[in-house]
């Protein structure tokens, strides 16, 4: 998972930076290095392609990083439970804990809509009308950028990007 996520974030730089502004990132750096960078680079995409002040940055980005991380979670949840979706299906669960993990299914995707309407609501209320039409594109863009990155480096390097993979693999005889 460490692995992952740090992935995920030099991928974040490298998706969303023109290549002009783009720098070499080091895969070795720790994870908090990774985070604050891309942190910083968001905020500076985030400031500049919105037109945020210094005050609209300070209540704005708080409130898109909690979000964010919820709907990590979510998405989290949704996927662990899909899994055990598909292994209960070929272990002959019964229809009961089948029922149970779709319902677990169906709440989690109700949870993911809330969060998607009441996030939106909640960044609106501080942007302009105009910020606010900037936001959704960049937002969407963004994200985009990011699992098409995520994708390419799954089918450029399989042994990184595997699910559960947990670093680089060593060299076997």
């Amino acid at each position: 998972m460490r692995v992952l996520a740090m992935t995920v974030l030099v991928l974040l730089s490298l998706a969303v930076a023109p290549p002009a502004v783009a720098q070499p990132v080091d895969e070795t750096a720790e994870p908090g290095e990774l985070r604050k960078a891309m942190r910083d680079y968001f905020q500076q995409r985030l400031r500049s392609e919105l037109g945020l002040t210094d005050e609209q940055m300070k209540e704005v980005l708080p409130k898109v990083e909690r979000i964010e991380r919820e709907r990590t979670e979510l998405r989290r949840e949704r996927a662990e439970t899909t899994r055990a979706l598909r292994l209960g299906l070929r272990q002959g669960a019964t229809d009961g804990e089948l029922q149970a993990l779709l319902d677990k299914l169906g709440s989690v995707q109700k949870r993911e809509q809330e969060l998607r309407e009441s996030g939106q609501a909640e960044i609106d209320r501080l942007l302009t009308v105009r910020q606010r039409v900037e936001y959704r594109f960049f937002a969407e863009a963004f994200r985009r950028q990011i699992q098409n990155r995520i994708q390419q480096l799954r089918r450029d390097r399989p042994d990184r990007m595997r699910p559960g993979a947990r670093g680089r693999q060593r060299n076997r005889p």
